[in-house]
């Protein structure tokens, strides 16, 4: 499984990071720290979950995921309970 999380926040990626990577097995994690950052890295690579921060010094988390409706990159969506 690839996670992408997303967030401006160091302190909360790592959080998050840290908490996927200690409770699910075979995982890999990256992290991106702005819209620009999240949207390159969706160009190159395949996530299977986007946990994405709303709100981005440059722009919003919306944005991205507008982004990825108009290309069809994007299912219905996910969540991890």
């Amino acid at each position: 499984m690839y996670v992408i999380v997303a967030d401006d926040s160091e302190a909360i990626r790592g959080k998050l990071k840290d908490l996927l990577l200690s409770r699910v097995e075979a995982i890999e994690v990256s992290e991106t720290a702005s819209v620009e950052e999240t949207l390159d890295l969706l160009e190159s690579e395949q996530a299977d979950y986007l946990i994405l921060d709303l709100q981005f010094p440059d722009g919003s988390g919306f944005e991205v995921l507008e982004r990825l409706a108009r290309t069809g990159e994007s299912d219905s969506g996910g969540r991890l309970d």
